[in-house]
C-alpha cells in the first residue's frame, strides 16, 4: 500500500511539475528522496527472497515445464532479481520524469543512439530468422505436442503451423 502511495504521489508531482524549471524544484528533491527510500526501504534482500519464492510458487503450476522452470530460479532466480532491482534508479526514474536535470552522461552523441538501436534491431532480427532458431523452436513445440499425447503425424503439421505463426509475430 506504501508503494502504490509513493506512486501516486510521484505522478501527481509529475504532473505538477511540468511547468516548473527542473534545475530548481522542489518536485526533484522529493523525487530523489522517495526513489532513495523505495530503493532502501522496499528494495531489500527480504523482497528479492519474496519474489524468489513467488517465481518458484508460479513454476509449480506450469503443467510441462515445472521442474525445468524450478531449477531455473533455483540456479539463476538471485541474479534475475538483482538485475531487476538493480534497474531502480531514482535518478534516472526523477529525470524520465521531467522533474529533474539529467544526471546520466550518454556515450553516444547526437543520432548514434537511433542507429545503434536499429544495427540491435537487425541483428535480433537475423537471429529470430536463422536457421538455428527455426531448428530449435522445431524442436521445442514439437516436443511439447509429443509430451501433450500427440504422435509424429498429428504433430509435424501442427509444428509447422505454430512455428510459421511464432515466426510471423516476433
Amino acid at each position: 500500500m506504501k508503494a502504490v502511495t509513493v506512486l501516486v504521489c510521484l505522478i501527481l508531482g509529475s504532473t505538477a511539475a511540468s511547468s516548473v524549471d527542473p534545475s530548481q524544484s522542489v518536485f526533484c528533491d522529493i523525487c530523489e528522496f522517495v526513489g532513495d527510500e523505495v530503493k532502501g526501504r522496499v528494495l531489500t534482500d527480504d523482497a528479492k527472497r519474496q519474489v524468489i519464492y513467488m517465481a518458484k510458487a508460479a513454476c509449480s503450476h506450469l503443467p510441462l515445464f515445472s521442474k525445468e522452470c524450478s531449477l531455473a530460479v533455483d540456479e539463476h532466480g538471485k541474479d534475475w532479481v538483482d538485475a531487476l532491482f538493480h534497474l531502480f534508479d531514482p535518478d534516472m526514474l526523477c529525470s524520465k520524469a521531467h522533474l529533474c536535470d539529467s544526471k546520466l552522461e550518454s556515450p553516444l552523441r547526437d543520432g548514434e543512439a537511433c542507429t545503434a538501436c536499429m544495427d540491435g534491431l537487425d541483428l535480433v532480427k537475423t537471429i529470430i530468422e536463422s536457421e538455428d532458431m527455426k531448428g530449435l523452436l522445431h524442436v521445442v513445440v514439437n516436443e511439447t505436442c509429443m509430451a501433450v499425447g500427440g504422435d509424429v503425424a498429428s504433430c509435424e503439421p501442427l509444428v509447422d503451423t505454430i512455428e510459421d505463426q511464432l515466426l510471423g509475430n516476433l
